[in-house]
């Protein structure tokens, strides 16, 4: 009886002992100690000023942690420290959509993009941890699929949520954001934006296309299958319409401008398997024919 005493009186101590280290990790202090540890790059930087601001943003993002997860990448990406904050959206495929808060760091300084989406792979998100910062090393595996292709492509970069490539030409890197699955055909859709390291700007990052004040497009362009030509600073669309009736689009970057200069279109005709190439040069539209074999192939360069 004695020993079934003890052996109670022990598993009572134990577990409130386990239940206070349990509510311990949940409390307001370590909350918000996880807070201000995960957003230190950004804290220090100066980038909140405001105290009232300040304190806002704290409560908020400590508000959060029974719903979001915390990611640090443990090495650099393209130079920087990068930080995400998500939660899960919906699930595409073998992907999670997520809302993120991004905070990317150059040593002297952070930069904080809000409620942007993002994608994670299920088996990463899926392995992710509340109430911790979830250490991850950033690997960048590319798709086979497109190894043989002559141009770069933006589906390259396979399941990454994120990556750095110059979509402009002008020889800085662009923060490309990938969506999974809401493209055309069920593609990833892809989100370049341009980080502004200015201490005086009033905006320390912003989208960047400029395609939809040319032409507009059902889906979101940048997807999959979008290709970049650097040597003549073009990048080409592609737009998957059914077997045949294929178009790609040949958008050139001069002077900070985006212009329309070629498309390469497949039609039918009275049944017949036909491609033309229309070049523009201004208002000026010159259409002509590419020659297509039996076997339907032809060359469009």
């Amino acid at each position: 009886m004695k020993y079934l005493l003890f052996a109670l009186f022990t598993f009572i101590v134990v577990s409130c002992g386990s239940s206070q280290d349990a509510d311990n990790k949940y409390s307001k202090s370590a909350r918000l100690n996880l807070i201000k540890d995960f957003y230190t790059p950004y804290i220090n930087s100066n980038s909140i000023e405001d105290s009232i601001k300040y304190q806002n943003f704290i409560d908020q993002e400590v508000a959060a942690l029974d719903s979001c997860y915390l990611i640090h990448y443990t090495n650099t990406i393209n130079s920087y420290d990068m930080r995400m904050r998500v939660d899960s959206v919906w699930h595409v495929h073998n992907d999670i959509i997520c809302n993120a808060n991004i905070i990317i760091s150059n040593g002297d300084r952070a930069i904080a993009i809000s409620q942007v989406n993002i994608s994670l792979p299920d088996s990463i998100f899926n392995s992710l941890n509340k109430h911790h910062i979830n250490e991850i090393t950033y690997t960048t595996k590319k798709s086979p699929y497109y190894k043989n292709l002559k141009y770069p492509h933006l589906g390259e970069y396979g399941d990454l949520p994120f990556f750095f490539f110059d979509t402009n030409f002008d020889g800085e890197n662009e923060l490309i954001l990938r969506v999974a699955g809401v493209g055309q055909r069920g593609r990833n859709c892809y989100y370049p934006l341009k980080l502004n390291w200015d201490n005086d700007s009033s905006r320390s990052w912003e989208f960047i296309s400029g395609i939809d004040e040319i032409e507009s497009y059902r889906f979101d362009p940048f997807d999959d299958m979008t290709q970049f030509d650097s040597a003549n600073k073009t990048f080409i669309l592609h737009l998957s319409v059914r077997y045949w009736e294929n178009e790609w689009h040949y958008y050139k970057v001069e002077n900070d401008e985006i212009k329309l200069v070629k498309k390469i279109v497949e039609y039918f005709d009275w049944g017949e398997y036909k491609v033309k190439r229309i070049e523009y040069n201004g208002d000026k539209q010159t259409v002509s024919n590419i020659p297509v074999d039996k076997d339907r192939y032809y060359s469009i360069d």
